[in-house]
């Protein structure tokens, strides 16, 4: 808990990314096999524009739990950011979905994956199943346009 919440204090409140890294590496010479710590050292990989190691830390979690729906999502964020395939990002967003089909936030998640590859039809059902598990996203006026530009109901 102490380690969480010095890396949450560090890496997002105070924008210290290398004393977070600090922090989750010493954490992982304790911990070798925590998918947490590694996939919070590719979190900070990731945002330091780190896209390899972000990889390579994110490959390592899902090695350690491939049945956590959060780092496939986090595996198609370094895809997208990194410049990657939006069709590999794309795949990695099916499997965070096929984990945990009915979270808001994985149907949304998909939603923007397909629209990014090219099939609105599958981004406005994915989109629209989020907005029924979850209808405050409409309240975000990004989301309620991303909605409303597909043609999802009630947006």
């Amino acid at each position: 808990w102490a380690y969480q919440m010095a890396v949450e204090h560090y890496a997002y409140r105070a924008g210290e990314l290398d004393t977070a890294k600090e922090l989750a590496l010493m954490a992982r010479e304790a911990r070798p096999d925590s998918e947490k710590v590694h996939y919070d050292l590719a979190t900070i990989a990731r945002d330091k524009g780190e896209f390899r190691e972000a990889l390579f830390f994110a490959e390592r979690a899902r090695a350690i739990n491939p049945d956590w729906d959060l780092v496939y999502g986090l595996l198609a964020d370094v895809e997208k950011s990194g410049g990657g395939s939006a069709q590999k990002a794309l795949e990695f967003q099916r499997q965070a979905h096929a984990l945990c089909p009915d979270s808001a936030q994985r149907c949304w998640d998909l939603g923007e994956a397909y629209l990014e590859a090219g099939d609105r039809e599958a981004a406005a059902r994915y989109i629209g199943r989020a907005i029924e598990l979850f209808p405050d996203y409409l309240e975000q006026t990004e989301k309620h346009e991303m909605a409303h530009e597909l043609g999802v109901a009630g947006a």
